[in-house]
């Protein structure tokens, strides 16, 4: 199993865990398992990216954790092709730009080459 598809399930069954609890309850587990599957990143990159999941959340949980899904791929370095809009690559760019003191040098990379190529840089 990929990593990607490692996570994905992980949020799924958090989800399903969750079950019919609230919707900040729904929205604490997600966060929980991006926080958790997170936890060699840079607090501050986590923390950007699970607070703009969070005001997603909040407007269509489907959307959201699609956007997480293929936010979560960049970060694994496996991007899935999620189609991005040029505001959700410049949201990138600024988490990885506020962790990027503590950033594996190979991810940061690669996440700036993808921001690069999406022209958002």
């Amino acid at each position: 199993m990929q990593e990607i598809d490692r996570f994905k399930h992980d949020m799924d069954a958090a989800l399903r865990r969750a079950g019919t609890a609230s919707a900040e309850g729904r929205l604490a587990a997600a966060r929980r398992c991006f926080e958790d599957s997170f936890r060699a990143l840079p607090s501050e990159t986590v923390a950007a990216l699970a607070s703009s999941f969070e005001g997603r959340f909040r407007a269509g949980e489907e959307k959201a954790t699609a956007w997480l899904g293929g936010m979560a791929s960049i970060l694994l370095e496996d991007y899935d092709g999620t189609a991005f809009e040029a505001a959700d690559w410049a949201e990138l760019k600024e988490a990885a730009d506020v962790g990027s003191d503590e950033m594996d040098l190979d991810l940061l990379t690669y996440v700036m080459g993808l921001v690069l190529d999406h022209g958002a840089l």
